[in-house]
């Protein structure tokens, strides 16, 4: 599985857009559900 988020604006400087910024606050959740999932599922299967 690959996540990815397409750059708005590559010019330099600093933080992200919004646009980016919830993007990756989505793509940390998705990451966060699919590792808690994996990690139950290793627990269950002992």
């Amino acid at each position: 599985m690959v996540l990815l988020i397409e750059a708005a604006d590559v010019d330099l400087g600093l933080g992200l857009t919004p646009r980016v910024a919830a993007a990756v606050t989505k793509v940390a959740a998705r990451i966060e559900g699919l590792v808690e999932a994996r990690m139950a599922k290793m627990t269950a299967d002992g």
